[in-house]
């Protein structure tokens, strides 16, 4: 979870004084669960957060769907985002999409280098 996730998670939690699940990357699940321990240890009700782990392929959809979700948010990939666009129907979704880039070009980069080396990071070489 990026600084600016967690931020927004507490803010949401803090505000609309309903229960927020929260659903991390599996790939790094354990941030998610740090800050839900932090945030009961302050003094949030439990039943207010709840951070669900998983592979998104099992449990994603059942969320998109759930008819007691006002409400879907998602940051990652374009793609994952236009699928969930899809899965949602007319439920209210924000979307933060893209913007994973891996890399910075300097002034003084070799052009065709950081697009050679791009390129192959986007293949996943």
């Amino acid at each position: 979870m990026r600084p600016c996730e967690a931020r927004r998670s507490v803010k949401n939690v803090r505000d609309i004084e309903n229960v927020v699940p929260r659903k991390p990357t599996e790939l790094t699940p354990l941030t998610a669960l740090f800050l839900a321990d932090t945030l009961y240890e302050a003094g949030l009700p439990p039943e207010m957060l709840s951070v669900i782990t998983g592979n998104p392929s099992d449990i994603g959809d059942a969320m998109i769907v759930d008819p007691r979700a006002d409400l879907v948010t998602f940051t990652g990939s374009v793609r994952v985002g236009k699928y969930i666009a899809e899965k949602a129907g007319y439920k209210r979704i924000v979307l933060e999409l893209g913007g994973n880039d891996p890399i910075i070009v300097m002034e003084d980069a070799d052009l065709d280098e950081a697009a050679f080396v791009l390129d192959a990071v986007r293949r996943g070489l």
